[in-house]
């Protein structure tokens, strides 16, 4: 069952066809206490109700099951007895979530349990990831509002000057020879969600009446958010104001007008990070893989001048 070298493949051939033929399944707690392994996997994350979350977590899964592991997925708030009771399962492995809260990092980071981490995680701690290169996908956003007439390009974003996107967007500006105007930050300051945070952040811009005609959100929902706001001040998406978010989650195609954004593999990275860092586990000291995105254009962009 562990395939042994000194087995011989004819033995190790019956073997399995009476497991087959028996339905046995190993026993992973006895299996566990003879190797001092758990053969669990933890996947922190900041929002269990994001779905981005919720799609790696199930590349996660499949991949983990298939290398005999399972995967317990945590919310984490901040709440220490909840980071407590993680430890206690004994993980072989944590995976982290983006937006992860910076006391959890800091705790996590004298471990001597291997950490992988998805993209996203600014934190030079975790030499374990998965990398997306969320810079220049802002700078193609930008690039391709610019290239159907767009100049006047606003974006929400949390107060991160060291956030790949913000530094994407600035570049960006800078690429296609247009100013970068902080005016045009709109900045999250409140509410419990994702989609909560991009309408409160875009009501309190259209307040200031400064003139723009796109803008990009730091993630679909906030996009989402977003677009509710604009709508309910009387402007149309994308006549008014183009929008463009991020992630591509299910809901971004289902909206009306179908949301425009950069795709994410979110269900493949999953995989590719249980496989990081299962590899890890297995001896293989490998610590990152690249990712690539894709801009998916949809109805709530426009080009101007275009009716």
């Amino acid at each position: 069952m562990n395939n042994y070298t000194n087995v011989s493949p004819e033995t190790s051939k019956r073997v399995k066809n009476v497991m087959k033929e028996l339905s046995y399944k190993p026993n992973h707690i006895a299996r566990g206490l003879k190797t001092n392994k758990s053969y669990n996997i933890a996947f922190l994350i900041p929002d269990i109700t994001n779905e981005f979350y919720t799609e790696i977590y199930k590349g996660i899964y499949a991949y983990a099951l298939e290398k005999g592991y399972i995967v317990s997925l945590y919310e984490i708030t901040g709440n220490s007895s909840l980071y407590e009771s993680i430890l206690n399962l004994r993980p072989d492995g944590i995976i982290l979530g983006a937006d992860m809260p910076h006391e959890i990092l800091e705790k996590l980071k004298n471990l001597s349990i291997p950490v992988a981490r998805i993209g996203g995680i600014e934190n030079e701690n975790f030499k374990m990831k998965i990398t997306i290169d969320l810079h220049q996908a802002m700078i193609d956003a930008i690039d391709y509002l610019y290239n159907i007439g767009h100049s006047d390009i606003a974006i929400i974003t949390y107060r991160n000057d060291q956030d790949r996107r913000y530094n994407g967007y600035r570049d960006g500006l800078e690429k296609c020879g247009l100013e970068f105007n902080r005016n045009k930050i709109i900045y999250i300051d409140k509410g419990e969600n994702h989609f909560d945070q991009g309408y409160f952040a875009m009501q309190e811009f259209l307040k200031k009446q400064v003139s723009i005609t796109a803008v990009i959100g730091h993630n679909d929902l906030v996009a989402i958010g977003a677009m509710k706001s604009i709508i309910e001040s009387g402007l149309k998406i994308p006549e008014d104001i183009s929008i463009i978010g991020f992630d591509d989650t299910k809901t971004a195609k289902y909206m009306n007008p179908s949301l425009t954004t950069i795709k994410i593999p979110k269900f493949k990275q999953g995989q590719k990070v249980a496989e990081l860092l299962l590899n890890y586990l297995s001896g293989n000291k490998e610590k990152t893989i690249n990712m690539s995105t894709e801009l998916m254009i949809r109805d709530s962009t426009k080009e101007l001048g275009i009716s």
